[in-house]
């Protein structure tokens, strides 16, 4: 949990345990389907597989953070567009790939599990409007643990909430995709 004055990602996974036992004990009450508990699951592991993907480690250790403060490399980005163009233009494959796709693919679980289990997000502007909000709860987090610390440890990018959002948006057309078949299918 604590590794050289971090806070680790290690932590989650008593969080995961706590949240799948509380969602499990819920679930078994409600007499909820497989499919359904499978899911809620799933969900659950994606949430807490995103917080430690954008928000861990953390340091804390004082000597970490005076180096790591002489040593900064990370700034924020409050203009749209100005890191998609630098990772365009200049960056390689591999910061092609972590860059851009990974943001694109990070809220795609999302905007797939939550029409699937809560009705209330079927349709597009209300999981575009979570998605959204995820995003920008997360890039506001980041700049605020940034600024607890007195060091960008993750930047904080208005790029990355657009390709986040971008990237929800495919996601729910897949969902949208799977929801035609499966309809289809039952009512043959």
């Amino acid at each position: 949990m604590l590794t050289c004055g971090m806070i680790d990602q290690n932590i989650l996974i008593f969080v995961w345990l706590l949240l799948v036992a509380a969602v499990a004990n819920n679930l078994i009450r409600r007499n909820a389907s497989f499919v359904r508990t499978f899911y809620m699951f799933m969900l659950t592991t994606y949430v807490c597989a995103l917080v430690a993907v954008t928000l861990f480690p953390i340091p804390f250790q004082a000597e970490l953070l005076d180096v790591r403060r002489t040593k900064q490399v990370l700034f924020n980005n409050y203009y749209p567009f100005r890191t998609i163009s630098e990772v365009l233009a200049h960056g390689d494959a591999r910061v092609l790939l972590l860059q851009l796709g990974g943001n694109l693919l990070l809220l795609m679980p999302l905007t797939l599990l939550l029409p699937i289990l809560f009705k209330r997000f079927r349709s597009f502007k209300s999981t575009i409007i979570v998605a959204t909000a995820v995003s920008l709860i997360i890039e506001f987090l980041q700049l605020a643990i940034s600024a607890v610390i007195g060091f960008t440890y993750r930047n904080a990018d208005v790029d990355d909430i657009l390709i986040n959002v971008f990237g929800a948006m495919i996601g729910y057309g897949v969902y949208t995709v799977i929801a035609k078949i499966i309809f289809r299918r039952g009512s043959q």
